[in-house]
C-alpha cells in the first residue's frame, strides 16, 4: 500500500490558511476595482479601470496561480506569479491612498503564502512534477503521493475493456 500524504499542519489550520487565501484573492481583486475607480481621470476610465485591473488580474491568476490553471507551473513559478499580483496590487491600494490597509494585507498574503509553502512542501504536494496530476491530486491529503490509483486512471484508460 502506497504511503499516505501527510501535512506540516493540522488540518483545521490548513483549512484556515486556505480560507484565508480566498479572501486575500477577493481582497486583491477589490483593491484594484478600489484603484481604478479612485484615479483623478475621466468617469469613463474609472470605470474602465475599475473593471479592467480586476479582470486582467483574475486572467493571470487563472492561467498560471489557480489550482487548475491551464499553464503548470513548479512550485516557484506560481508562487512568483502570486507575488508579483500581490504586489501590484498592494502598489495601487497604496497609490489609492490606503496605504495602511496595502502594508495589512501585503504582510498577512506574505505569511499566508509561506505557511501554505511550509504545508506543502511537507506533504510532497511542493510542486508540479506530473502533468497530467489535477489539482485535486496536489492538494488533496487523503490522496497518494505520486501514484495513481484505481479512482485516478491514466487519462484515456478510463473506459477501456479489462483483460
Amino acid at each position: 500500500m502506497p504511503a499516505v500524504r501527510t501535512r506540516a499542519l493540522p488540518a483545521s489550520v490548513h483549512a484556515v490558511n486556505e480560507a484565508l487565501a480566498f479572501l486575500l484573492e477577493l481582497a486583491m481583486l477589490a483593491g484594484l476595482a478600489w484603484w481604478g475607480a479612485s484615479l483623478h481621470a475621466s468617469l469613463l476610465t474609472r470605470v474602465l479601470l475599475a473593471v479592467a485591473a480586476p479582470v486582467a488580474a483574475g486572467v493571470v491568476w487563472g492561467l498560471f496561480a489557480a489550482p487548475r490553471s491551464h499553464f503548470r507551473l513548479p512550485a516557484a513559478g506560481v508562487l512568483a506569479v502570486k507575488a508579483v499580483v500581490f504586489v501590484v496590487t498592494a502598489l495601487a491600494v497604496y497609490a489609492a491612498g490606503l496605504h495602511v490597509l496595502a502594508i495589512v494585507v501585503g504582510v498577512i498574503a506574505v505569511l499566508n503564502a509561506g505557511i501554505a509553502a511550509v504545508d506543502r512542501d511537507a506533504s510532497g504536494g511542493g510542486g508540479r512534477s506530473h502533468p497530467d496530476t489535477s489539482a485535486a491530486d496536489v492538494i488533496d491529503d487523503r490522496d497518494h503521493v505520486g501514484e495513481r490509483g484505481a479512482e485516478h486512471p491514466e487519462p484515456g484508460q478510463r473506459d477501456q475493456p479489462v483483460g
